[in-house]
């Protein structure tokens, strides 16, 4: 019985910031979703616009696992970790002591499968790369989000790692920051009339598949069955007039002799 998967569900548990007040506190299981997604399409970036050759999947499984070891050691605050040289040595070594103990809960014959997950491994030292940068971006982002809330709590906090992901100097970092981070900045409906600005917008193309989409949704609309007129004739009226029964008829007029 392994119960690698009990420690690792625990990771919602394990708050970030805990030094400061968050408008929406963060936990390291959201992180870790947050930094895969991102470190993903800073890999697909680089592979896409700048000619890399990375494994875009493989950068995403890594970033998953890239704070395992906050399970026992909890996140220690930054300013903390970075007080001085010792502390952070200390650190490092409580966490490498974490993710080991963590590491050895796998069953024997799965361990050579996650090794690389759990020990950083030479040969992924480029998607490494990428993790470590979209590590940078999350936090970046988490710190817009709050600000944007009216969190200035997180104001300090923002342009500190505004700078650190400007000095990170990767190209697919510049084209992520260009393209994704000023989103972060508007609101929902903001971000929504932007969405639906952008769907006009394109080439010949597009404006003709637009166009075509439009008539063709246009053409296959059902027509409205029209409603039968409301206005009756004479011969209607006398028709629906209740008629009396059980007495006999005998003239045209309808009156009994």
């Amino acid at each position: 019985m392994s119960h690698l998967f009990a420690y690792l569900s625990r990771m919602k548990f394990i708050r970030r910031w805990s030094l400061m007040h968050a408008t929406y506190p963060e936990n390291v299981q959201e992180h870790s979703l947050r930094v895969a997604l991102v470190a993903h399409m800073l890999a697909v970036i680089r592979n896409r616009r700048f000619r890399g050759d990375v494994d875009p999947e493989r950068v995403a499984t890594l970033a998953l696992y890239h704070d395992v070891g906050e399970i026992l050691t909890g996140d220690l605050p930054t300013p903390v970790k970075h007080a001085n040289p010792d502390m952070r040595t200390a650190y490092k070594t409580l966490e490498d002591a974490a993710v080991h103990r963590l590491f050895a809960m796998l069953p024997a014959e799965l361990r050579e499968d996650y090794r690389a997950f759990f020990a950083r491994d030479p040969a992924d030292r480029v998607h490494h790369e990428l993790v470590h940068a979209a590590d940078k971006l999350c936090a970046y982002m988490k710190c817009l989000e709050e600000v944007s809330a009216g969190n200035r709590e997180f104001a300090q906090a923002e342009g500190a790692l505004k700078a650190t992901v400007e000095r990170i100097g990767l190209p697919e970092v510049r084209y992520f920051v260009e393209t994704f981070i000023p989103s972060f900045r508007l609101t929902l409906t903001n971000c929504t009339e932007g969405a639906e600005a952008e769907c006009t917008k394109g080439g010949p193309s597009d404006a003709a598949t637009h166009a075509t989409a439009g008539h063709s949704a246009r053409a296959e609309r059902p027509r409205p069955v029209p409603r039968p007129s409301r206005q009756r004739t004479d011969r209607q009226r006398a028709s629906r007039r209740p008629r009396c029964r059980g007495r006999p008829r005998s003239g045209r007029d309808g009156r009994t002799p």
